[in-house]
């Protein structure tokens, strides 16, 4: 019989398992790996799609991050290019906060406006930031199985 086993892991934790995956395909019955291991199939698990997606929406759109970290905290000195966890997540609920509180003003003010940078921003306040909090929280977590897949391919 054939069956799949996905196994969650990352880069690292799949590593090996996609070594003895090629090693069974490419000499067969030549090598002493099981042929169960064809059965496996390695994916990210739902925490590290998070942790990346936060990493890659806070990376792709620095500048702003930097601005909001100097505004907030008061700072002179720049926000660190590659910032410890805890700040990427600090900072992106902070501008999810921020935009749930202004967010109608700013569509009152500006209502159908097709400004490039005006458009960027609105999609990462309305849809980048609030998809990636919410993709392991809510939606892994809380068995949105559907929601949590279309989620996974918009980001």
């Amino acid at each position: 019989m054939n069956y799949i086993i996905p196994v969650p892991a990352d880069f690292s934790g799949q590593l090996y398992i996609r070594r003895a995956i090629v090693q069974k395909l490419k000499y067969g019955n030549q090598c002493s790996i099981s042929k169960e291991v064809l059965s496996l199939v390695p994916i990210l698990g739902p925490l590290h799609v998070s942790l990346n997606t936060r990493k890659s929406c806070f990376l792709t759109f620095h500048p702003f991050f930097n601005e909001l970290y100097k505004e907030v905290f008061g700072k002179k000195k720049n926000l660190a290019a590659k910032p410890k966890p805890w700040h990427i997540n600090l900072l992106l609920y902070l501008a999810h906060a921020g935009w749930s509180t202004i967010k109608s003003y700013i569509f009152a003010r500006f209502k159908h406006s097709k400004d490039l940078g005006y458009c960027t921003f609105v999609d990462l306040l309305d849809n980048l930031i609030p998809a990636t909090l919410d993709i392991y929280t809510i939606l892994f977590r809380g068995n949105n199985f559907n929601q949590y897949i279309e989620t996974i391919f918009r980001l």
